[in-house]
């Protein structure tokens, strides 16, 4: 398991694991983004920590969307 992964770091850093990282960092900063404005948006009415909750879980639900039609090599 732990070799899997480290292959797949390995094509990664060099860039051979997607065909076009340009989306793949574009939707990464989308789904950060999105995260980022509703931690600050959501921070003006509730606790920080309810907001950052809230924030992280949004952003970590939309990356499997936002990635889900990525082209491998």
């Amino acid at each position: 398991m732990f070799s899997m992964v480290m292959d797949s770091v390995k094509l990664f850093v060099t860039g051979r694991l997607f065909a076009n990282y340009t989306q793949v960092f574009l939707r990464g900063i989308l789904a950060t983004l999105l995260g980022a404005v509703i931690l600050v948006g959501l921070g003006q009415f509730v606790s920080v920590v309810i907001a950052a909750v809230v924030g992280g879980a949004v952003s970590g639900f939309t990356l499997p969307i936002l990635y889900k039609d990525l082209k491998y090599r």
